[in-house]
């Protein structure tokens, strides 16, 4: 582990803890009044469909519904925001710019029309399982077998270098970038989003969509720049904005850009920006992008596909799970077996929401120990030695390394709790459950219900490894 250079340092924010994007004062790095969706209370993740360069299907739509309905279980009943990738013409990143074909893979059981089988699974699970489920899309990248391809050569909405050229981006994804100044300015962006929405209603009530690589690219032949082609992405949010969907992002560019997305896939801000910026205005998902855990971030290893990941504005935390990552990266099918759902929400977004009703306060880091500090008396502690993880409430016990006991506030109040290694121990049952003389719920992946006793506000649980329980008042 690399030696930590905070040592001896206190960044203090208390202001922040009163800060709420839909209370009386907005935050002053809001550019709207409030996000349509809500991101700290949810679980914000892409369920990946089909690559374009494998004839294989990755998730099949039965699987995705699956997938919904078994997050629901496991949690609860936990608020879901997800991104399908892939789910145009052959699959992920095919036929750029066109989004007007779903892809044939996206039949399903209930329909053999791909589009009739995409509106009817986000109807479906809208109503059964809590879920918004939306698209991941992309506004940048121009591919030569598109179906819009010669407009856009016609129109010159592409970037060109002085020569008159387009260059073509590389690998198996070979793309042309879009100048989405030239694209505004001639009514094809504004139009692409309005079809989208027409052959897809449904996108309107799920308040969300995710825009892949939504980054600026200049145009030197046109003398157009990259703080052009920026300005040009925040009045493309914006006008997604005023359909009343939002925008989420794969990274921050600048930090310019915060308060135009709720929430940033690959999250990188620092320690110090983390206090600054509640989630409220912008809501972490994963790591991935963390510079201090990619050793040649800035040397050897180069951006892949062209993605320029070296501009993110900052280096991430060095411990995220002290501050909460919102989502684990894509899914598929393959994180239906055994408990592995549960087992990866549970280290990040069961954690996260739970930390999100305890407003940031205080971040401390000494030489032994990496410590943030919230309201309630909550305390999240690393121990720099180990890399372990314990969180608590005015003592109680919370996470103590692999063992999770987290109190929530959906379905009308549920109790999750998880071993990584398997464990038998009390756990202080939380304020608000006073008086509660027993839980009652189900054990998963075995699905057993199970009924557990409560004795002077304490319940012994015993899980075996990856073994969670999803617990609620017995009636």
């Amino acid at each position: 582990m690399r030696k930590n250079k905070f040592t001896k340092m206190c960044f203090s924010a208390v202001a922040c803890a009163a800060m709420a994007v839909f209370g009386a004062q907005r935050h002053p790095a809001m550019h709207y009044d409030h996000y349509w969706n809500e991101y700290t209370q949810s679980f914000v993740t892409k369920i990946f469909l089909k690559a374009k360069t494998r004839d294989t299907v990755t998730t099949t739509m039965d699987q995705v519904r699956d997938i919904i309905r078994k997050t629901y279980e496991v949690s609860g009943g936990i608020h879901q925001i997800i991104y399908l990738v892939g789910w145009q013409y052959d699959g992920h990143d095919s036929k750029y710019p066109s989004w007007d074909k779903v892809g044939d893979h996206c039949k399903s059981s209930w329909s053999d029309d791909p589009l009739t089988s995409l509106r009817m699974l986000m109807r479906e699970v809208r109503e059964k399982y809590n879920c918004d489920l939306s698209l991941h899309l992309n506004m940048t990248d121009a591919h030569e077998d598109s179906p819009a391809w010669q407009t856009y050569c016609d129109k010159k909405l592409l970037c060109y270098d002085k020569d008159g050229k387009s260059p073509t981006v590389g690998g198996a994804y070979k793309w042309h970038s879009i100048s989405l100044v030239k694209e505004w300015r001639a009514g094809v962006s504004q139009k692409r989003i309005d079809d989208l929405l027409a052959m897809i209603p449904e996108l309107k009530d799920s308040r969300s969509v995710h825009i892949d690589a939504l980054y600026a690219h200049a145009s030197p032949l046109d003398g157009l720049t990259i703080e052009d082609d920026s300005k040009a992405i925040k009045t493309i949010v914006d006008y997604w904005h005023a359909r009343g969907i939002d925008v989420t992002g794969e990274f921050l560019t600048s930090l310019d850009m915060i308060g135009y997305f709720p929430m940033v896939y690959h999250f990188n801000l620092d320690e110090s920006q983390r206090l600054r910026f509640p989630v409220e205005v912008i809501s972490p998902g994963d790591d991935v992008w963390n510079v201090r855990k990619e050793r040649d971030y800035y040397g050897s290893k180069k951006p892949t596909h062209g993605c320029p990941v070296h501009t993110s504005p900052s280096s991430g935390c060095l411990y995220e799970e002290a501050w909460g990552k919102g989502c684990f990266c894509d899914m598929s099918a393959g994180i239906l077996g055994g408990n592995a759902l549960a087992a990866s929400l549970f280290r990040t977004a069961f954690l996260f929401t739970w930390y999100n009703r305890h407003p940031l306060v205080r971040h401390v880091v000494t030489a032994t120990d990496y410590t943030v500090e919230r309201t309630g008396g909550v305390v999240v502690n690393v121990n720099m030695a180990t890399g372990r993880l314990s969180v608590t409430e005015k003592g109680r016990t919370v996470v103590d390394g692999g063992d999770y006991f987290l109190d929530q506030t959906w379905g009308g109040g549920v109790i999750l709790a998880f071993s990584a290694a398997g464990c038998n121990r009390e756990f202080a049952l939380p304020s608000g459950w006073e008086g509660c003389m027993s839980l009652q719920g189900t054990s998963y992946p075995s699905g057993k219900h199970v009924s557990l006793p409560v004795s002077c506000g304490k319940v012994r649980v015993a899980l075996a490894r990856n073994e969670s329980l999803v617990l609620k008042r017995a009636q």
